[in-house]
């Protein structure tokens, strides 16, 4: 019997493209203000297109952590990749999160139902809390978990066991919720069962292969419980 269900944030709970595309502005206009470099040049170094605002499906930004984006955006800046992590983060913590419709009343369903709830992410663990406070919807979670917070980064499954750890939870009484294959890797990896969301920014075949369950979205998810 599923205890506990453990979620992705962005793409998944959050509307990928509508959220970090502003972001992304942000951040590269700053640096091409501090560098007199293109900042159509660093968004295509990050996959990011700037015309229309979309990621390319192998972005860092998609699945990645910040030192990831870091790292390929760093030597172009004349920038020390540590330093510029931490600015990535701090933009991050100041994008307006959009919600993807029905995920509150979603999330309500499985609360109701007596299921725990988690989020891990591989944004930074502050962001992540000030983007579910943003949209009114932290308290329905009990464990959040960032790729600063000391369990590693998907895929690895160190968040996952964490939060089955810390809820007192069998990892197989446990879910893993994602649109990538870093979750679902991290979830089958913490001996978790899977659902794979396809409103995610990748539309990745391997997803449906790998994955227990294959959802359009978050607001699916209560009827495979009976909720």
């Amino acid at each position: 019997m599923t205890k506990g269900i453990l979620f992705d944030k962005d793409g998944t709970l959050f509307d990928f493209e509508a959220t970090w595309a502003a972001w992304a502005r942000e951040v590269l206009s700053t640096l091409a203000a501090e560098t007199s470099m293109a900042p159509e040049r660093l968004g295509r170094a990050i996959g990011f297109d700037w015309e229309t605002g979309r990621f390319a499906a192998e972005s860092p930004v998609v699945a990645d952590t910040s030192s990831a984006v870091a790292a390929v955006l760093a030597p172009m800046v004349g920038m020390e990749a540590r330093r510029l992590s931490l600015r990535l983060d701090e933009a991050a913590a100041r994008a307006r999160p959009v919600l993807f419709p029905g995920v509150g009343d979603a999330l309500t369903a499985l609360s109701r139902g007596g299921l725990r709830i988690g989020l891990a992410t591989n944004d930074a663990a502050a962001a992540a809390r000030r983007h579910l406070a943003a949209a009114g919807i932290d308290h329905h979670f009990d464990f959040v978990a960032g790729y600063d917070s000391g369990f590693g980064a998907k895929p690895d499954p160190g968040m996952c066991h964490a939060f089955a750890a810390e809820l007192s939870l069998r990892p197989g009484a446990c879910v893993m919720v994602g649109d990538s294959l870093h979750d679902i890797a991290a979830g089958r990896a913490a001996g978790m069962r899977t659902i794979a969301v396809l409103s995610g920014p990748v539309a990745d075949p391997a997803l449906c292969a790998t994955a227990d369950h294959v959802v359009a979205g978050v607001t699916e998810i209560p009827a495979l419980f009976g909720l």
